[in-house]
């Protein structure tokens, strides 16, 4: 968003408001591009350490293959190096749950964040905090109901104040004196502008 469309756009409002208008929604815009940013920049360090940590494993796997190779053989005591086998066996068992619920993890962060920016979430640690948990067994089983979750709070009454950008909903037309009589921040500045006096209200409160 540039600001010469924006003085453009708002022309006919006179300088000092129209500065003030123009500073509020670039702020807003600016803060939602930062978060944007942040979202990105949280994914792409959980890739980096998600990597890392499948290295990590593999190498402990390798590992553990390797001992139960040479155990089985120099051992002589058929009874011990069956039970050695066994542990290590539990062991790499063990690896491999981690490995995937790690994967599993990172992959479903990886959907949250996708969903919430195509709703807009304003705060995404509060939307999903009305989220339950939710029972699916495979990636594609919980992005399918995370998105019908999403919709539905971004639709209800009592939810979708949570949700879309902060921008203005109704542009201004300056050839028609604006619409007051209609809700919004279009029908604020077309109030303030067929006003005498100055307003001791903030229009933008007034949404």
């Amino acid at each position: 968003m540039k600001r010469e469309w924006l003085n453009e756009l708002l022309k006919d409002i006179k300088e000092e408001d129209r500065k003030s208008i123009i500073n509020k929604i670039m702020d807003e815009n600016g803060a939602d591009i930062n978060s944007a940013k942040g979202d990105t920049k949280k994914l792409e360090d959980d890739i980096k350490t998600l990597k890392s940590e499948k290295k990590t494993i593999q190498e402990q796997l390798d590992t553990a293959n390797q001992t139960i190779d040479d155990l089985k053989q120099s051992n002589p005591d058929v009874e011990g190096l069956q039970k050695k086998i066994e542990e290590h066996e539990a062991t790499i068992k063990k690896m491999n749950d981690d490995h995937k619920a790690v994967l599993t993890q990172m992959a479903r962060e990886a959907i949250n964040t996708e969903l919430l920016g195509k709703y807009k979430a304003k705060n995404n640690k509060a939307v999903m905090a009305l989220v339950e948990e939710l029972e699916a067994k495979t990636d594609d089983d919980y992005r399918t109901l995370l998105d019908s979750k999403l919709k539905s709070l971004s639709e209800s009454e009592d939810t979708k104040f949570m949700f879309g950008e902060a921008q203005m909903k109704q542009l201004y037309d300056p050839a028609g004196g604006g619409a007051p009589q209609k809700t919004g921040i279009g029908a604020s500045m077309a109030t303030q502008r067929n006003t005498t006096s100055t307003p001791s209200y903030d229009p933008w409160g007034n949404k």
